[in-house]
């Protein structure tokens, strides 16, 4: 955890950020499936591009693309994409494969 930041307030940060998240999350487009959130989330977290991404599964950049931007004003609107909020996002997304 981050120097001078207590656990606890961390996991209650995390969680109102999820919540956010939540209230705002965006429908996915037609055949896209909460597998392909997860791994453009996952892959993000890797250091891959979104173009990578799509390749790996067999998409569209174009389309993975928009999901990014689509993902990413529910997380901050037109803000910064914080950690807090990529983590928020990245739990959202595995939490919704079944």
């Amino acid at each position: 955890h981050a120097e001078g930041i207590r656990p606890a307030d961390e996991e209650r940060r995390l969680a109102r950020a999820r919540a956010q998240i939540e209230a705002r999350f965006p429908e996915p487009p037609d055949g896209w499936t909460a597998e392909d959130d997860a791994a453009l989330m996952e892959g993000l977290f890797m250091g891959l591009g979104l173009e990578d991404i799509a390749v790996k599964r067999g998409g569209k950049g174009a389309t993975y693309r928009a999901r990014f931007f689509a993902l990413r004003r529910a997380a901050v609107g037109d803000g910064m994409l914080t950690l807090d909020a990529q983590k928020a996002l990245l739990a959202i997304v595995r939490g919704r494969v079944k």
